[in-house]
């Protein structure tokens, strides 16, 4: 251990950040910049396009920060906060509570949820499949386990 720790305050040769590093990166982003100025506009744009349509990140970023926020938008994302909200509360609930009575509970909450899925014949509406679906099962599977269900009656329910 001490070894270790002295190699780390020492610093090995391929671990220490070269003395010109900083002034590196700040010479290569100037130089960018500076390309980036002469793009046309309509083939900048169209880079910036092609970008945002396979980077989520890039794509959330300018819808976030540009796009118009129409009764459409905010509805749709009322919905996804709502539902978001509801399924942390809901994880929450299902993992931190574990007497008994209160797992049994959770259980039938879960199943609520399933059937509600079911009936609306899981249409995609949820923002994510795995909250939609996919985790209420296994958390019900998961509590059967927990109320010692036998194996039997979960390889039924699967």
């Amino acid at each position: 251990m001490a070894a270790v720790l002295y190699e780390i305050d020492e610093g090995e040769i391929d671990t220490k950040i070269p003395v010109n590093y900083l002034e590196k990166v700040q010479e290569q982003n100037k130089e960018l910049q500076e390309i980036i100025a002469r793009i046309p506009i309509e083939e900048l744009q169209e880079i910036v396009f092609s970008q945002a349509a396979s980077d989520d990140f890039l794509y959330n970023k300018i819808m976030a920060k540009y796009a118009p926020i129409t009764p459409c938008h905010m509805i749709r994302l009322k919905k996804q906060v709502i539902d978001y909200m509801e399924d942390y509360i809901s994880d929450f609930l299902l993992n931190e509570f574990h007497d008994e009575e209160m797992l049994r509970k959770k259980l039938y909450i879960l199943d609520e949820k399933i059937t509600k899925f079911q009936k609306e014949n899981y249409s995609g509406d949820s923002y994510s499949a795995y909250y939609g679906m996919v985790n209420n099962i296994t958390a019900r599977i998961r509590l059967m386990e927990e109320l010692n269900y036998s194996k039997q009656e979960i390889r039924d329910y699967r």
